[in-house]
């Protein structure tokens, strides 16, 4: 949810800015913090207070801690508004190239990817991701949450259609 905003605000002209991912852990209480949540809960959380706090200024600490909220820290202007929920690759297709990026829950199976095209992740989407982008062979452009480290630079290409599940539960602005 949070990368999602963050390529959403700098796609849309604000400087890229990485946002905090505790925050949302911390003071949305809709879902299980670090165990995972709702990508519409955590987009629609992070709509309503329409301000955010730089990943500098509430860093992750890989638990649930006290909502800082009410701290002083420099807070970022949230943009984005109105997400809302579509399905399948041909929905998945059209919002990529209307208006990347598309907030998507992946297959968490990749974590000893390099390189290349991934063509098959078994298991449930359990991970959330951003599809950024779609090659002209129909592969997806995937942004990890993992950082730039992780695979190519940060990014996941995967094959084109439901791969990894990636087309099952999609958020758009």
């Amino acid at each position: 949810s949070v990368e999602a905003i963050e390529t959403y605000e700098a796609i849309h002209g604000e400087e890229l800015t990485k946002l905090s991912v505790q925050e949302l852990i911390d003071c949305s209480y809709k879902d299980n913090g670090c165990y995972g949540g709702s990508m519409v809960n955590g987009i629609s959380f992070i709509e309503t207070h329409k301000t955010w706090a730089k990943e500098k200024d509430y860093e992750y600490t890989e638990k649930k801690g006290s909502c800082a909220d009410g701290k002083k820290v420099d807070k970022v202007d949230i943009t984005a508004r109105y997400w809302r929920r579509v399905g399948g690759t041909v929905a998945l297709s059209e919002e990529v190239k209307r208006t990347a990026p598309a907030a998507a829950a992946a297959t968490q199976v990749w974590n000893t990817y390099k390189s290349g095209t991934l063509s098959y992740c078994p298991g449930v989407p359990n991970q959330g991701v951003q599809v950024v982008g779609m090659k002209a062979n129909g592969e997806w452009i995937v942004r990890n949450s993992h950082g730039k480290d992780f695979g190519e630079k940060g990014f996941i290409t995967l094959a084109r259609g439901n791969t990894c599940g990636i087309a099952s539960d999609i958020v758009v602005p």
